[in-house]
């Protein structure tokens, strides 16, 4: 079934952790939230809990209008979704002193069922934001989630900035959404496919890593243009991923991109058949330091006018 709440007291306020006595919302059933102007205006203190390992289909928090925060730290027992179809759902520890997982994974998953977690939105249109709380002073106070090995999908337009330091090592899918990366240890995964208009967002920089003898993470592009955008002002080095699949790999966003593949001392690559394309700001791949090697990239794609596009 379907809760629809209005008020932020229409839950109660169960205490931290009590997940006997809190709300509970299992396999198929959803709660909606209605919010207020801001997430300000509408802070969820209950203690909630998704999933479990019975049942079928998802557990499901919707905001459907509004904006709303939610400040306890709750956990997954079973596949589960968040969606925004409008105004941004916050997800934040107010009690805490420093970053906490906003979301983790119960004891059960991955052993006799999965909890996957998927980020929706509004799939005919515009869309909310679900994001986890960004302390701008300090990294170290950003709120994360932690999901282990366990799927991570955003679809349906939907939008999700993670903020802060995080375990996200299972698979990733960005299918029509927006990923959005606030802190270096936003995500570990190896295996990211994009497809649909995907976006993977970087709001920080991320400097160059020190690969050594493991296999790159590999960035699977479906058909069509599938776009790493990188915030003005910041930085991102990749020196350990490979591209591959039929899709377009498109930057975008003022910031800088380098991308290190094999013959600049990376050790991944462009093995993806689209092109390649730069619609604002710089895409350098060529490592100064092996300047003198050949490289299957060229050396800079830069665009400095959006009517000015390069391809490759």
């Amino acid at each position: 079934g379907i809760l629809e709440i209005s008020n932020a007291s229409a839950l109660g306020a169960t205490a931290r952790g009590s997940v006997l006595s809190g709300t509970f919302v299992d396999q198929g059933a959803a709660l909606h939230i209605v919010g207020g102007a801001s997430t300000d205006d509408f802070a969820l203190t209950e203690q909630l809990a998704l999933g479990s390992s019975s049942g079928s289909g998802e557990a499901v928090i919707k905001l459907v209008s509004g904006s709303a925060t939610i400040s306890n730290p709750f956990e997954l027992a079973g596949d589960s979704a968040i969606e925004a179809l409008s105004g941004e759902l916050l997800l934040d520890d107010t009690t805490a002193s420093s970053g906490a997982a906003m979301i983790t994974v119960g004891s059960s998953c991955g052993l006799s069922n999965t909890c996957g977690l998927r980020i929706g939105g509004n799939s005919s249109g515009e869309s909310g934001t679900v994001k986890t709380f960004l302390d701008s002073s300090a990294a170290s106070g950003s709120d994360g989630i932690n999901l282990g090995s366990q799927k991570l999908t955003i679809n349906n337009n939907g939008t999700f900035r993670i903020s802060g330091a995080s375990t996200v090592s299972g698979e990733v899918l960005i299918d029509s959404g927006d990923l959005q990366l606030a802190h270096v240890d936003a995500l570990q995964s190896s295996q990211i496919a994009m497809q649909n208009n995907a976006k993977l967002s970087f709001l920080t920089d991320f400097p160059e890593t020190s690969p050594s003898d493991y296999l790159p993470d590999v960035v699977t592009l479906g058909d069509g243009d599938q776009t790493l955008f990188v915030e003005p002002g910041n930085t991102v080095v990749l020196n350990d991923v490979s591209f591959t699949g039929s899709g377009n790999l498109v930057k975008d966003g003022e910031g800088t991109l380098t991308f290190y593949d094999s013959s600049n001392g990376g050790i991944g690559g462009f093995q993806h058949t689209g092109s390649t394309t730069t619609l604002a700001g710089s895409f350098q791949t060529e490592n100064p330091a092996y300047a003198s090697s050949s490289s299957s990239s060229s050396s800079v794609l830069e665009q400095e006018e959006e009517e000015e596009e390069l391809i490759v």
